[in-house]
C-alpha cells in the first residue's frame, strides 16, 4: 500500500514537472514568434541590391523582390545580360561592374545606393562553378557597411556544397564552406548594429546555369552528368520556388535556412554520420568520370559542349541562355 502511495506521489511530481516544462517551452515559443513578427521586414518600398542578378537564381530573386514592392538594382559584369534582364522587368535598375575589381565594385555599389535612396537588403548571389576530378584542377566583399540602412539585411546565397563535400566540386565546395563560416560569423558581429545576416543553403536548382559552369578532365562526360542532374525535377529544385523561400527568410531575418528536402537530408546525414556519409560520397566518386591524364587541359564552359541548348527551358526563362550570335567558347578557355 505504501509503495502504491509513493508511486502515485512520484508520478504526480513528474507530471507537474512535465507540465511545467511544456508550459515554459510554450511561452518561449510564443515569445520567439512574437519577436520574429516584430523584426519581420516589410519589403514594399525597400531598396534591394543583388550581385549576380542578371540571370539564374539572382534574376528570379530580383523578380520576387520586385513583385513584393521593393525597388531593385542588379549588378553583373555583362551589359548585354543586364539589358536582357531589364527587358523582362523594366522597373529593374542595372549596374555593370566586374565584382572581382574592388575599387570598381565600391564605386558602383555607392552609385547604386545613391540612386536607390539607400540600401535595405544586400544579396550576394554571384559565383562560378568548375566541375572535374581533383587531379584536373589547377576577396570579395563588395559593399561597405556604411551604405546599409538601420535594420538592413545581408543575404548570402551559399550552397549545399557549403555544408557537404560534393565529389568533383572541390574548389566550389571549399569556397562555399568558407562563405558559410564567414556569413555566420558576420551575423554574430553585426547583430549589435541591427543588421541581420541571412545565410541560405539551397539544393541544386533548375536555373539553366550549368551552361556557364566550367568542366575539366573528361569534359564531355562531366558535362553530360552535371547538366542532367541540373534539369531533372528529382535532382534539382525550381528556381522560382527557391527564390520565394529565400525572400521569405530575408523578411523574417532568419540566421540560417536550408532549402530543399534533399539538402536537409544531406546536411543532417553529413553532420550526424560523417564517416558513413564520406564513405557513401566516396562510392559516388568512384562512379564518376576519372582523371583524363592531362592536367594541363583547359576547362571548357558548358556552351562549348554538344547539346547544351537541349532541356534548358529554365535557362531561357532566366536569361541564362545567350543569343547564338554572342557565343565565343574560345574566349572562355582556362
Amino acid at each position: 500500500m505504501e509503495d502504491r502511495k509513493t508511486t502515485n506521489r512520484s508520478g504526480s511530481w513528474l507530471g507537474r514537472l512535465g507540465g511545467g516544462l511544456i508550459g515554459v517551452i510554450g511561452v518561449a515559443a510564443w515569445r520567439g514568434r512574437s519577436r520574429a513578427r516584430k523584426r519581420r521586414m516589410k519589403l514594399a518600398g525597400r531598396r534591394v541590391l543583388i550581385a549576380g542578378g542578371s540571370r539564374g537564381l539572382g534574376l528570379a530573386l530580383a523578380k520576387e523582390f520586385s513583385r513584393r514592392g521593393a525597388r531593385v538594382g542588379i549588378l553583373a559584369r555583362s551589359p548585354d545580360e543586364l539589358a536582357r534582364a531589364q527587358e523582362g522587368d523594366p522597373a529593374l535598375r542595372t549596374y555593370s561592374c566586374d565584382l572581382t575589381l574592388r575599387e570598381e565594385t565600391r564605386r558602383t555599389v555607392a552609385q547604386a545606393a545613391q540612386e536607390l535612396g539607400g540600401l535595405d537588403v544586400l544579396v550576394n548571389c554571384a559565383g562560378v562553378i568548375q566541375v572535374g576530378a581533383f587531379e584536373s584542377m589547377n576577396e570579395r566583399d563588395f559593399a561597405t557597411l556604411g551604405l546599409l540602412r538601420p535594420g538592413a539585411r545581408i543575404v548570402n546565397i551559399t550552397s549545399i556544397g557549403g555544408t557537404v563535400a560534393v565529389p568533383h566540386l572541390l574548389p566550389y565546395c571549399a569556397s562555399k564552406f568558407a562563405v558559410v563560416g564567414f556569413s555566420l560569423g558576420l551575423r554574430t558581429e553585426l547583430l549589435k548594429s541591427g543588421i541581420r545576416v541571412v545565410t541560405i543553403v539551397p539544393w541544386l536548382m533548375r536555373t539553366g546555369s550549368f551552361i556557364h559552369a566550367f568542366f575539366k578532365g573528361q569534359r564531355e562526360r562531366e558535362f553530360r552528368l552535371f547538366s542532367l542532374a541540373a534539369v531533372l525535377p528529382i535532382t534539382a529544385m525550381s528556381a522560382e520556388r527557391t527564390a520565394r523561400r529565400i525572400v521569405g527568410a530575408c523578411e523574417e531575418g532568419r540566421a540560417f535556412r536550408v532549402i530543399g528536402l534533399q539538402a536537409r537530408i544531406a546536411r543532417l546525414g553529413y553532420a550526424v554520420f560523417p564517416g558513413l556519409a564520406s564513405g557513401f560520397l566516396g562510392a559516388v566518386n568512384r562512379a564518376l568520370p576519372g582523371y583524363a591524364g592531362e592536367r594541363s587541359r583547359p576547362a571548357l564552359p558548358g556552351t562549348a559542349h554538344r547539346g547544351w541548348r537541349l532541356r534548358n527551358r529554365a535557362g531561357r526563362r532566366l536569361n541564362e541562355v545567350p543569343p547564338a550570335t554572342s557565343l565565343d567558347p574560345k574566349a572562355h578557355l582556362r
